[in-house]
């Protein structure tokens, strides 16, 4: 029963993240959803009101459209992240007594469905409780929101979603079985230590990113870094963080999770791409949004 259980949440957010990154490619394609991707400096004024039949039709678009939440609410992803991933670290701890979480071993000790290794999901809970605290500590230390800055109610419950989605299947497919069995030890591969490095890479290059952008002139476009080459630098950093991930837990959940991020943030990328040639009219503005010679 636990096991059908597990298997069903876990194929439930396969499918989520399935239907969530196609849904965000229809809405950059079709030009009266294209508000629902937009936040801060790239999100519209508030739609106003049409006369006739258009606006009858279009009511629940534009009053869906008009739904919207500071963005300085960022904070709030990394506020559930660290919560979820400190849970998930505490868990997985090796050395905890087993009296303290009989009731819950009594379920997972023999179960088959987990793969991802103790010791590797626990690097993975503990490496994410890092990347939620220096973001925490960004978006309400180093970053200059405007209090009137928004974006969208649909892309903050998308973040919500997430980072919700990231911290459960993780937990979901964690190998518990070495929690009650001490006599396997644990395997590293060399997959494992390169994906630590490149989230111990791509995490500092975004800190200076974000370091930089902090100390811009409001819109300016940044020029530090990847960023002579991508204006959106700090966004491929959060995609390479995201890899890192899925090149830790190697399970097809995570990889969905990392093609979101990658979708998401790409089209993300190419709105921020599309204001600052609109706004600078074309003149420095790197070629490429979010992948060095690719995209």
């Amino acid at each position: 029963m636990v096991l059908y259980v597990l298997q069903t949440i876990d194929q439930l957010l396969q499918g989520a993240f399935v239907i969530a990154t196609i849904g965000i490619l229809v809405v950059k394609w079709h030009p009266g959803l294209a508000g629902f991707l937009k936040y801060g400096k790239t999100l519209q004024p508030e739609l106003g009101s049409e006369s006739g039949t258009n606006a009858n039709a279009n009511a629940l678009l534009h009053l869906m459209l008009n739904m919207r939440v500071p963005k300085f609410w960022f904070y709030h992803f990394y506020v559930l992240l660290l919560m979820l991933t400190s849970i998930g670290y505490f868990i997985t701890d090796r050395d905890i007594k087993l009296e303290t979480i009989d009731p819950f071993i009594k379920y997972i000790e023999n179960r088959p469905y987990g793969t991802i290794p103790l010791e590797v999901a626990r690097m993975s809970f503990f490496l994410l409780m890092g990347h939620a605290t220096r973001r925490f500590l960004e978006t309400t230390l180093m970053m200059k929101y405007s209090r009137t800055s928004k974006m969208n109610i649909f892309h903050y419950l998308a973040g919500v979603f997430f980072y919700t989605a990231m911290s459960l299947q993780l937990f979901i497919n964690t190998d518990f079985h070495s929690i009650v069995d001490h006599s396997h030890p644990p395997t590293f591969d060399p997959l494992m230590f390169l994906s630590i490095a490149l989230f111990l890479l791509a995490s500092t290059d975004q800190f200076l990113n974000h370091l930089h952008m902090s100390r811009l002139v409001k819109y300016n476009i940044p020029t530090y870094g990847l960023f002579k080459y991508v204006c959106c630098a700090h966004y491929f950093d959060e995609i390479l963080i995201y890899l890192a991930v899925f090149g830790l837990a190697k399970n097809t959940t995570s990889f969905l999770g990392f093609l979101f991020t990658f979708v998401n943030l790409a089209v993300s990328a190419s709105e921020t791409h599309a204001f600052y040639k609109k706004r600078m009219d074309g003149k420095a503005v790197p070629k490429w949004f979010i992948v060095p010679y690719l995209l």
